[in-house]
């Protein structure tokens, strides 16, 4: 689809959207904004009294101001909960630092009063959450420098560029260099009702084909976005005037500024033209399938044009009417109030100021000058001609039912808006010390069961806001820190982090039901400590999560200051009777085991006492054996040298000796 299509498809969008915000809508917010300062009803004849009953500030402020304390009194109004592969550390880490976003890097506090304000006078209330990198463009100057001493020089600097530079015969460096820091941040806008555009016949904010926010932006901001300068240029930046000439806007001024102003710029590059950032499901390739596209144009101009994964906004609709986007104005329905209370005042003031200060019928010639009694000055002196020629015009008597009137219209108000007297602690014959401070609890609960509602619906923009924040962060930023309660700066990279489906909101309605709820979990403690079944189950992990959710709810934030968690918590030490006892199963178990090694080397001494007489026995028998075959050795010898003498005898011839001495 090209360009000239995609301009036809948004003027027509944009044509059939801006006949109904800059329409009746348009009007209606103007006059609730109008009674919400006081300005109406104007008084009917000169003279009347100019008071106003401000019943619509009254009531928008009421409502505001307990949905607002409901969330802000609370330390964690939104809590991510562990999906799957995810630990509790993890889920609570992406809680702290999206709230670090809402609340730290974006004025949280004033957001959600601006919220709450314009949904209650003007029907819904939009918040735009969308990244924003932030630049800052720094130059630094060197002189006579070697290559050596300039490489240093700059390797501090991730991005920066040479503005000039001159090299010096000797070789030096003279010159300036740029740096550049950027930054990323998400951004939390809440938008003006009349400057979104949405069908009237939407439903709501996921289900719309379209939706535009229009806005004025100067030719700097548009070159600042990255948008192609060519097609800026073709831009006129006249065209500002039309839209700052909304009378909606310009109604906002009125208390201070009467003119209406077209923003003359002192230059060029701060004129301003109107954008329109369309939200737009289109076929791009004629497939029959749209996609959600993000569409910039200005004057018939597309000057950019991507594929996104969701609107950018949450929505708030405090009186939501079925099966239509736009819900009822709070606001609105508190104006007949305002006219029938101011109109019923001004007219007892009216008469306590005739019976007071009474006109006078004078007959004809009685007074020397007329003019001195049309001034009616204090003290002033009228030259009369007869005394009784002046008498005052007889003053009927104030109807005595205006007060009641005036009762049963402020009972009407409080059925109206749901903001009752005893909620507000005004009502003197319910808070009395009469009354007992649990009775007095639960008249105030039940006159605030309205608030409570739209306290509820309030709650599901947060989550859908903290949502939608918790998306961008992930789309948007690399790498970040955040300060946590203990004062020490915490590392995240949200681009690791996965995606969530699920989201819980801590919603107490003041200080009285945020101190019953911790009060609950304190009780629970005790319980659970104090039953003989129970305790056992009742370890320590169970019971720091529980002492947690109490002291939270008490606003107490810093809790690992004094309250160590279970996975940091040092091994247990016992105490000294226990020591003393192990003490003694020590000794008893050293010395029954020197016992044993006694026993064991005693063992071993005779074993070896044993060994020994054995091998001496054996040494024993061996000596007697070797004795006895020697003495069979001895006895074999002598019979083998007997026989062999024999032999030798047997052998030998027998002869007789003869003696012969003279021979």
């Amino acid at each position: 689809m090209d360009d000239e299509k995609i301009v036809t498809i948004l003027q027509k969008a944009i044509s059939d959207s801006e006949h109904i915000t800059d329409g009746r809508l348009s009007r209606e917010r103007q006059e609730v904004e109008r009674y919400y300062r006081g300005e109406l009803p104007a008084p009917l004849h000169a003279g009347d009294s100019k008071y106003v009953s401000r019943d619509v500030f009254d009531a928008v402020d009421s409502m505001r101001s307990t949905v607002l304390e409901a969330f802000l009194a609370h330390s964690r109004i939104v809590n991510f909960s562990p999906e799957k592969g995810e630990t509790v550390d993890d889920a609570k880490q992406a809680t702290d630092y999206c709230r670090h976003v809402l609340f730290k890097e974006n004025d949280g506090e004033q957001l959600l009063y601006d919220v709450l304000t314009d949904g209650l006078m003007k029907r819904f209330s939009i918040v735009k959450v969308f990244g924003e990198e932030l630049t800052d463009d720094h130059t630094y100057e060197f002189e006579a420098l070697t290559e050596d001493e300039l490489t240093a020089a700059v390797a501090d600097y991730p991005s920066y560029e040479f503005n000039e530079a001159e090299v010096t015969p000797e070789g030096l460096f003279s010159g300036s260099f740029i740096v550049t820091n950027r930054k990323r941040r998400v951004v939390c806008e809440v938008v003006q009702p009349e400057d979104i555009l949405i069908s009237s016949r939407t439903t709501k904010l996921c289900d719309a084909k379209y939706l535009i926010h229009r806005m004025t932006k100067s030719k700097s901001e548009l070159l600042k976005a990255g948008l192609d300068k060519s097609k800026v240029e073709e831009l006129t930046f006249s065209a500002s005037f039309d839209i700052d000439k909304n009378y909606e806007k310009q109604s906002r001024f009125e208390v201070v500024d009467d003119m209406f102003s077209n923003n003359d710029a002192y230059q060029g590059a701060v004129e301003e033209v109107t954008v329109y950032e369309a939200y737009i499901d289109l076929d791009m390739e004629g497939e029959g399938k749209t996609q959600l596209w993000k569409i910039t144009m200005s004057q018939d101009v597309v000057l950019h044009k991507e594929q996104v994964k969701r609107k950018p906004f949450a929505v708030f609709v405090p009186l939501p009417v079925p099966h239509t986007f736009f819900g009822e104005n709070f606001g609105k329905a508190v104006i007949p109030v305002q006219n029938a209370r101011t109109v019923l005042i001004r007219q007892i003031i009216n008469h306590a100021l005739i019976t007071n200060n009474p006109r006078q019928m004078v007959m004809t010639g009685t007074v020397a000058n007329a003019s001195e009694l049309v001034e009616n000055r204090i003290g002033g002196i009228v030259n009369v001609r007869r005394m009784d020629g002046i008498a005052p015009i007889p003053q009927g008597q104030l109807n005595p039912y205006v007060f009641s009137l005036i009762s049963m219209i402020d009972e009407d108000k409080e059925e109206v808006t749901g903001i009752s007297k005893l909620s507000q602690g005004m009502n003197k014959d319910a808070i009395s010390t009469q009354n007992s401070q649990g009775m007095v609890e639960q008249l105030i609960s039940q006159s605030q069961q309205r608030q409570k509602i739209v306290a509820r619906r309030f709650g599901k923009f947060v989550r859908e806001l903290f949502g939608l924040i918790y998306d961008t962060v992930i789309d948007f930023v690399e790498e970040a820190e955040y300060l946590d309660v203990t004062g020490n700066y915490v590392p995240v990279k949200p681009a690791d982090w996965i995606e969530r489906s699920a989201a819980s909101i801590e919603l107490s309605l003041g200080y009285g039901d945020q101190q019953r709820e911790a009060m609950k979990w304190t009780e629970i403690d005790q319980y659970f400590r104090t039953d003989p079944q129970l305790a056992p189950a009742y370890d320590y992990t169970k019971r720091y999560e529980v002492l947690r959710r109490g002291l939270e709810l008490r606003g107490v934030e810093d809790i690992e200051s004094f309250l160590t968690p279970p996975d940091k918590l040092p091994p247990a030490q016992p105490s000294p009777a226990e020591q003393l006892q192990m003490e003694q199963m020590k000794s008893q178990i050293e010395y029954q085991k020197a016992q044993a090694q006694a026993m064991i080397m005693k063992g071993e001494s005779d074993r070896m006492l044993a060994q020994a007489a054995l091998i001496k026995a054996q040494a024993d028998a061996s000596h007697k054996q070797a004795d006895s075959v020697i003495e069979a050795k001895r006895v074999e010898n002598e019979i083998h040298i007997g026989r062999e003498e024999l032999r030798i005898a047997e052998t030998v011839p027998d002869k007789k000796a003869t003696f012969a001495p003279d021979i």
